[in-house]
């Protein structure tokens, strides 16, 4: 039996101590068909519209700068993650059944993408202006969508933001961390936006502002393809599975379907109509839900049903209301908290008989373990040493395959062979040996022709310290001869000297004998001779004696 349930979040206890406050439930399991119960809570948190994302086996609730993880499975809080920036939305990445990756809009206009299973991180640089108000993640996880109070919408390549290139992640405001493109035919904040399910060619996006418009565009081009005129801004978006209509909840706590397959007016016969995309439409005001029970509460958000025939939507009362979208009215209310619910999340239901399963999951949330500022997450040029996941095989193995010429399944033998087979292979045996001794052998040819090169890098150094030996022994000596010289020029300068102080005194004693001489007093014949001659000889063999010994060192 099929069973269908949602996933609701409060905001949080308003005018209570904290105490009692820890003790309400923040997150709700609600079962609302068949019957109608809560099946799980969570305590801890408070969950602001837009920071709540689901999957399979776990819940992610944003409360300011700290995220929430609970493990739906064991039905208990499995981690807590803080942040250097206050969250302002999430998203998931990837299939429900084996998410990969979290979308993380944050408060200062920058997106971080938290990878689920091994924890890393990539963030962009703050494209916004403001804080990213909502995001959007299409069927093929390629593009996600975010918007803005700035009223501008980008739309992102999740390819190109989670890429090991070397240029992605050495500078964060390389061309892969930028947006594709950007939507800014809004004139005011935006509200809300969502993305069709579908193939690609005919997905869409869908987006709400401040300023009453409800468009539908191209997230692959940019171009807009319908315009809509609102009474008054739509806070809350949600596509119908088959893309028949759109639900807008506003802040009166009406909803507003506009049916994008009308028949009654030609402007509205569906999203890919060749009608002109600059003319605003405005919705029939029949399709305008309204009801007493609901009356003046603010919707804060929706959910739809599975097949599309219940709509779900919370108020700031803390009341969650369903509405039959077949009959476009009011029908009971589900649930009553003491908080306001800020997000209904309706994931497929359980209980079908062939469920298309992953083949893996995650055993666990890896938290992020890499510095957050300054940073993407990765900064080698390809795959990091310590990028690696643990998973688990949870679906069974094809090990099987027909034979047209036996008509019979014969047995495959590859890596699905290989898991369920008692022992391995006797192939992979072979072949796992021989890539061990190619190894070996490898390993000693390459120590041997590293000893070689060992060796020779020695001779160099040998070389090269003993011309540096020969070339220090000729500096040296040549430097000697130099001093050798610079001593002779100085000896010789002094017996220079030396002689011409000597005639300068035979002079003066020349001169005295003849002034004695001719005053008539008695004068030394010895000092009239002239004896300079013979002691510039006794110089001149000074210097040379000098001038020898410089040769002799030489």
């Amino acid at each position: 039996m099929l069973t269908e349930h949602c996933v609701i979040s409060l905001l949080g206890s308003q005018g209570r101590t904290s105490d009692v406050a820890a003790k309400d439930p923040a997150i709700l399991v609600h079962e609302f068909q068949p019957g109608s119960t809560v099946t799980s809570t969570f305590k801890k948190g408070s969950v602001n519209v837009n920071c709540l994302a689901v999957s399979s086996t776990h819940v992610f609730a944003a409360d300011n700068a700290v995220i929430h993880v609970y493990n739906l499975e064991k039905g208990n809080q499995e981690a807590t993650v803080p942040f250097l920036e206050a969250i302002s939305s999430l998203a998931l990445v990837g299939s429900p059944d084996a998410p990969a990756t979290l979308a993380i809009g944050m408060k200062s206009g920058r997106l971080t993408l938290w990878e689920l299973c091994t924890g890393q991180l990539v963030f962009t640089p703050p494209s916004h202006l403001d804080s990213v108000k909502c995001l959007a993640v299409d069927s093929t996880s390629n593009y996600l969508v975010s918007g803005s109070d700035d009223s501008n919408i980008y739309v992102w390549s999740i390819p190109a933001l989670l890429s090991f290139s070397a240029s992605s992640h050495v500078d964060p405001r390389s061309p892969t961390h930028a947006p594709l493109r950007t939507f800014s035919d809004h004139r005011s904040a935006v509200l809300a936006v969502t993305i069709s399910s579908g193939y690609m060619s005919t997905s869409v996006a869908v987006s709400s502002s401040q300023d009453n418009l409800c468009i539908i565009w191209d997230y692959r081009t940019g171009d807009s393809l319908r315009i809509f005129l609102l009474s008054s801004p739509a806070s809350n978006l949600v596509l119908d599975p088959a893309n028949r209509a759109i639900y807008a909840g506003h802040d009166d706590g009406s909803i507003q379907m506009i049916n994008l397959l009308s028949s009654e007016n030609e402007a509205e016969s569906g999203m890919n109509s060749v009608q002109s995309s600059q003319t605003a439409l405005q919705p029939s005001s029949k399709d305008r839900w309204q009801d007493k029970m609901v009356s003046g509460q603010p919707l804060l958000s929706l959910g739809l049903s599975y097949d599309g025939t219940l709509l779900l939507s919370g108020h700031q009362d803390g009341k969650v209301h369903m509405w039959d979208v077949a009959r476009g009215r009011y029908g009971r209310c589900l649930s009553t908290q003491s908080a306001p619910v800020t997000n209904i999340i309706v994931p497929a239901p359980l209980g079908f008989l062939k469920e298309n399963r992953e083949a893996t999951k995650s055993v666990t949330i890896v938290k992020p373990r890499v510095p957050y500022e300054g940073t993407s997450g990765r900064s080698g040029m390809s795959v990091p040493s310590s990028y690696s996941f643990m998973g688990q095989f949870i679906s069974e193995f094809n090990i099987s395959r027909f034979s047209s010429e036996s008509g019979e399944d014969e047995l495959m033998v590859d890596f699905d062979a290989a898991l369920v087979h008692s022992i391995l292979p006797m192939e992979y045996l072979e072949q796992g040996l021989a890539t061990f001794s190619g190894r070996a052998e490898a390993h000693l040819l390459g120590q041997s022709s590293a000893d070689s090169g060992t060796n020779k890098e020695l001779s160099e150094v040998k070389e090269q310290l003993e011309a540096s030996r020969k070339l220090n022994k000729y500096a040296l000596g040549h430097v000697d001869k130099l001093n050798n010289e610079l001593r002779w020029f100085k000896e010789r300068d002094k017996a220079k000297e030396r002689a011409k102080n000597a005639r300068r005194m035979r002079k003066a004693k020349v001169a005295e004998a003849m002034r004695k001489k001719a005053m008539g007093e008695a004068v030394d014949e010895d000092a009239m001779s002239d004896g300079e001659g013979e002691q510039e000889d006794d110089f001149v063999e000074e210097a040379s004696s000098t001038t020898d010994e410089i040769g002799g060192d030489e």
